[in-house]
């Protein structure tokens, strides 16, 4: 039996009964290994099941944003738990003199809060002094908000 190996990826990609010009001699049971096994791969002496192909590690700029929006995510859905579309319409009752404009401040100042702890969290990673934190870890790293006036 003879086989023809593809050059880039080693799996068989043609059978002969008679040599031809490329074709390596191998044993019979090979063709049969293959039709069972496609994926498998010739490593000089039989085929051989691939190692798995690892994916690549996320980037610096990856971990950041998957990181950032974890925190985003975080205050916005404490604040829809006040009925507020998300963080930036709540902290936008800050602005305006009103019956909501403490509790816009407090969630302004806890946003503000947050991005600092996130921020500190990623210097401490890119300097190496922290691994890298899971979102589940980072939004426990950050500050609670505070008590919110009682609404009247």
């Amino acid at each position: 039996m003879y086989m023809l190996l593809n050059p880039d990826t080693n799996q068989p990609i043609a059978w002969s009964d008679t040599p031809k010009e490329g074709f390596i001699e191998v044993p019979d049971i090979l063709r049969a290994v293959n039709r069972a096994y496609p994926h498998y791969v010739w490593d000089g002496q039989g085929l051989v099941k691939p190692a798995p192909v690892l994916p690549e590690p996320p980037t610096e700029a990856e971990i950041v944003k998957q990181l950032q929006t974890a925190v985003q995510e975080h205050m916005d859905d404490v604040a829809r738990l006040n009925f507020y579309d998300n963080i930036k319409s709540a902290a936008l009752r800050a602005a305006y003199p009103g019956p909501w404009q403490a509790e816009g401040i407090i969630y302004a100042i806890w946003m503000d809060n947050c991005w600092d702890k996130c921020y500190e969290v990623e210097a401490q990673v890119k300097q190496g002094i922290q691994p890298i934190p899971t979102p589940t870890e980072l939004i426990a790293m950050l500050p609670p908000l505070p008590e919110l006036p009682e609404r009247v």
